[in-house]
């Protein structure tokens, strides 16, 4: 990870976020799709002293631990796996649940670094949401093996984000990230200016119209918030609802629902294949494959499949 990104976390701000506590520990959450190393690495960061539990009202399990390695003083919080924002499973809603209602200070998006074509797009999604993100890229061995080499250095400027290579399993990268976690939970805001994602003309015009017409809620930008209410998301449906009251709810959600009619194909379908679009450009800037790598984005991508 790059020394200068940590004085960026350290001195420039735009987006609000969760103040230290006073009393009490701060709180750092990691997501990230299912076999990615998690509970490898929350073991590292807590010393394996972990609490698993069902979510209030589902049974879904999350893990809690104390952090050790940064000397106790952050709750560490393991979410289920999750894909996308857009919630598709329990786990997945479960997940987001932690994100928005927890109000964690930092957020560790851990992925497998070979497969980070098919991954990084949660990763775009976060940084869109103006969420204080962590890209810790593990099982960084198992793609160095592979032949799969990531500039740490130019994805990290990329994204404008601490960007940290480890190897759960054996503690490699975990001094690194730690340190990381350190620079975005003591910064005074979260200095990522949500980097938006490019989604097309047609699609983007309707984000932002119906953007414009909301406030960042739950640590969530209006533009994500804008972009699951044309997915139709029903815990946002149900938020808006909740905060404006059902008549107001109602005059608001008349123009989101006058915007997908006038797509040829779903909202989702859309945004999915609009990340796989950024995803590709920007791996072709900073990760080169071997000439036997057949990119996940062109062929075979079943994760990205499941998600139209």
């Amino acid at each position: 990870m790059g020394i200068g990104l940590l004085k960026i976390f350290r001195t420039n701000g735009c987006c609000k976020k969760p103040q230290l506590p006073s009393s009490g520990l701060a709180k750092i959450v990691l997501i990230g799709s299912p076999n990615v190393g998690q509970s490898a690495i929350i073991n590292r960061l807590t010393g394996r002293y972990v609490t698993v539990s069902n979510y209030p009202g589902t049974t879904v399990e999350i893990s809690r631990g104390r952090s050790k390695v940064l000397g106790g003083r952050y709750d560490v919080v393991d979410t289920p796996g999750m894909y996308l924002l857009s919630a598709i499973t329990e786990e997945e809603r479960v997940a987001r649940t932690v994100l928005m209602t927890e109000k964690p200070h930092a957020v560790i998006h851990v992925i497998d670094a070979k497969n980070i074509e098919r991954m990084l797009g949660l990763t775009l999604q976060l940084i869109e949401a103006g969420i204080p993100v962590i890209l810790a890229l593990n099982m960084a061995d198992e793609a160095r093996g592979l032949g799969i080499r990531i500039d740490v250095d130019r994805l990290e400027k990329r994204l404008n984000i601490p960007v940290v290579e480890t190897v759960a399993t054996s503690g490699e990268g975990i001094t690194e990230l730690t340190s990381a976690i350190e620079a975005v939970c003591h910064s005074e805001s979260n200095s990522q200016a949500p980097k938006n994602v490019d989604y097309g003309l047609k699609l983007e015009h309707h984000v932002s119209t119906v953007a414009a017409m909301l406030d960042q809620s739950n640590g969530i930008s209006a533009r994500m918030r804008a972009l699951l209410l044309l997915q139709d998301d029903p815990d946002e449906v149900r938020q808006i609802t909740q905060q404006l009251g059902k008549e107001q709810a109602e005059q608001l959600l008349k123009p989101v629902s006058k915007a997908r009619s006038e797509l040829k194909h779903s909202v989702h379908y859309h945004a999915t294949l609009a990340l796989k679009r950024n995803v590709e450009r920007i791996l072709e800037q900073v990760v080169s494959f071997p000439a036997s790598h057949s990119m996940g984005l062109h062929t075979g991508h079943k994760r990205w499949h499941r998600r139209l």
